[in-house]
C-alpha cells in the first residue's frame, strides 16, 4: 500500500481527478450512441432515455451513502471497491441483452461511480486546510468539468469503428486503468484512529453533528442553488435555443462545447483567487458576475436578442459559474474534517436534488423557455443574496 498522503501532490490530483471523472463520463460518453442504442433494443428513445435516467439515481443515492462509509472504513477501501464494481457493470453494459437489464446495470453503474466525487472531495480535505482546500477543490472541478468536453467527442470516435456497444467496452476499459492507478497510487489519507465508530449510529450522529452548524445549512443551500443553475441549464438549454431561437443542433453542440470550455477557466482562475482571498470573497466575486449575467439573459428572452449574443453572455456566464461548487463546498468542508466524507455526501445530495427536483417542476409550470431565465436568474439572485447575509467574513 502506498504511504499515506500528507500533500496534495501531482501524482494524488491525477488519481482523484481521473476517479472522479468516471460518474459524468459515463453519462457524456455515451450520449452519441444513444439513438443506436434505441434502434439495436428496439426502444423508442424516450425510453432509451431511462438508462440516462437510472445512472443519475445510482448517482444521487450513492452520494449519500459513500462519504459516511469512507468515514467509518478509511477512504481508500471503499474507492477500490467503488471502481472495481464501476468498471464489471460497465463492462456488462456493453452485453445487456434488453433495456430492463440495461438500465439496472446503469443505476448499478451510478451507484458505485458515486465513490470518485464524494471521496475525492474527502480526501482533499484529508490533506489540506484552509484556502488551499479551496484551491484544490478548484483545480479538481476542472479535471472533471472535461468530461463534459471530451466524452461525447471520444464517445464520437469509437461509433466510428464500433456500435454503441463498444462505448460501454472503451469506458470500461478507461475505468479498468482508473482501478488499477488507484491500488497503485492511491493512498489512504484517514487514519484509523480519526474514523467515525459506532456503525450506523455514528454515521447519524455526525450527520446530526453537521446539520446542527449553521455554516454547514448555508454551504449546503449554496450548494443546492447553484445545482439549480447548471442543471437548468443541461436540462432545458437545448429547447431554449433550438426550438426557441431555431438555430441548428450542430450549432448548439459548439455552445455547449464553449460553455464546458468557459466553465473549466473559470474553475481554474477561482482556484488562483480563493487562494488568496479566501471562498467568501472568491463567492461575492463570481456570483455577482453571474448575477449581471443571468439577468442579461433574461432581458434578451423578453426581446428575442440575438442567439449569438445570448450564447455569448452565456458562456461568460457559465465562466464565471466556474469555480463557485467548489467555494460554497469549502465552507462546508472546512470546519468539518474528521467528517468530510459525510459532508461530501451532503453536499453531492444537496447539488443533485436542486438540480435534479426544482428544474423540471418550474417547466413544467412556466415552460422551457421561460424557464430557464427564470431559475438562472431566482438561484443566482439567492445565491448571491446568501452569502453576503449569511457567510461570515472570517469563513
Amino acid at each position: 500500500m502506498p504511504s499515506p498522503a500528507r500533500t496534495l501532490d501531482a501524482r494524488l490530483y491525477a488519481v482523484l481527478g481521473l476517479v472522479a471523472m468516471l460518474a459524468p463520463l459515463s453519462t457524456s460518453f455515451y450520449l452519441p450512441g444513444l439513438p443506436e442504442l434505441a434502434l439495436d433494443l428496439g426502444v423508442s428513445v424516450p425510453h432509451a432515455q431511462l438508462t440516462l435516467s437510472a445512472s443519475l439515481i445510482g448517482l444521487a443515492i450513492g452520494q449519500f451513502f459513500m462519504g459516511a462509509a469512507s468515514d467509518r472504513f478509511g477512504r481508500r477501501r471503499p474507492m477500490i471497491v467503488g471502481i472495481a464494481v464501476f468498471a464489471i457493470a460497465t463492462a456488462l453494459c456493453a452485453v445487456a441483452p434488453s433495456l430492463p437489464v440495461l438500465v439496472a446495470l446503469r443505476f448499478i453503474q451510478g451507484l458505485a461511480g458515486s465513490v470518485g466525487p464524494v471521496i475525492s472531495r474527502a480526501t482533499v480535505r484529508d490533506v489540506t486546510t484552509g484556502n488551499a482546500t479551496g484551491k484544490a477543490l478548484s483545480r479538481l472541478l476542472a479535471i472533471i468539468g472535461l468530461a463534459p468536453v471530451a466524452g461525447p467527442l471520444i464517445g464520437g470516435l469509437v461509433l466510428t469503428a464500433a456500435s454503441w456497444r463498444g462505448l460501454f467496452l472503451a469506458l470500461a476499459v478507461i475505468s479498468a486503468v482508473s482501478l488499477l492507478v488507484t491500488i497503485v497510487w492511491y493512498p489512504e489519507t484517514l487514519p484509523r484512529e480519526s474514523r467515525i465508530e459506532g456503525g450506523t449510529r455514528g454515521s447519524r450522529t455526525a450527520i446530526a453533528e453537521l446539520l446542527a452548524d449553521r455554516r454547514v445549512r448555508i454551504a449546503l443551500g449554496l450548494t443546492t442553488l447553484l445545482g439549480m443553475v447548471s442543471f437548468s441549464w443541461s436540462a432545458i438549454s437545448s429547447f431554449y435555443f433550438i426550438d426557441w431561437y431555431g438555430i441548428t443542433p450542430q450549432s448548439y453542440a459548439m455552445i455547449v462545447a464553449l460553455n464546458s470550455l468557459a466553465f473549466v477557466i473559470g474553475a481554474v482562475i477561482n482556484g488562483r483567487l480563493v487562494a488568496r482571498a479566501g471562498p467568501r470573497t472568491a463567492l461575492i466575486r463570481g456570483l455577482s458576475l453571474m448575477a449581471v449575467g443571468v439577468l442579461i439573459i433574461a432581458g434578451l428572452t423578453i426581446v428575442m436578442g440575438p442567439w449569438v449574443l445570448t450564447a455569448g453572455v452565456t458562456i461568460l456566464t457559465m465562466g464565471a459559474y466556474g469555480g463557485q461548487i467548489a467555494n460554497a463546498q469549502t465552507l462546508g468542508l472546512g470546519p468539518h474534517g474528521r467528517v468530510a466524507g459525510t459532508m461530501s455526501s451532503l453536499l453531492g445530495t444537496a447539488q443533485f436534488l436542486g438540480g435534479a427536483v426544482v428544474p423540471p417542476l418550474v417547466t413544467w409550470g412556466l415552460g422551457p423557455i421561460a424557464a430557464l431565465p427564470t431559475l438562472m436568474v431566482c438561484a443566482t439572485l439567492g445565491a448571491l443574496t446568501l452569502t453576503v447575509a449569511g457567510v461570515r467574513r472570517t469563513s
